[in-house]
């Protein structure tokens, strides 16, 4: 979701991100 490169000390940063995005179109538009 982000531009971002994944930052080693948090590998798992785009699959928060797109967990985070996921939940806010749900959450925006239900």
């Amino acid at each position: 979701a982000t531009c971002l490169p994944i930052d080693r000390s948090f590998p798992y940063q785009s699959f928060a991100d797109e967990l985070v995005a996921h939940f806010l179109i749900r959450i925006l538009y239900t």
